[in-house]
């Protein structure tokens, strides 16, 4: 049976642990940007939860439903960091009140 190796950034996949192991490292280099910027955003919504008791919500659609963010993740496929917001779970807001000047 032979064994496959696959890059945990891409999921590209190699017969051997060392072309892997050098298109990984490469691989992390190249996404850095999206990686780091998902990682920052996860942190920084549970930051907020726990020292300070606020949510982050993300306006949806033309109605300007707010809805809950969850987390977010980097597709190295896509060169896209994807935000996951939890649709069943609508803050029950519409936008509007305080602001930051940019709605």
């Amino acid at each position: 049976m032979k064994t496959i190796y696959k890059c945990e950034i891409c999921g590209k996949e190699f017969s051997d642990w060392e072309e892997c192991s050098k298109h990984e490292k490469t691989c992390k280099e190249i996404h850095a940007t999206g990686l780091r910027l998902a990682e920052q955003l996860n942190d920084t919504v549970k930051a907020a939860d726990e020292r300070g008791g606020c949510e982050v919500g993300i306006c949806v659609g033309a109605d300007d439903t707010i809805y809950r963010f969850i987390g977010a993740e980097y597709s190295a496929k896509e060169r896209l960091v994807v935000l996951d917001v939890d649709t069943d779970d609508n803050l029950g807001r519409k936008r509007g009140g305080a602001s930051n000047g940019n709605n």
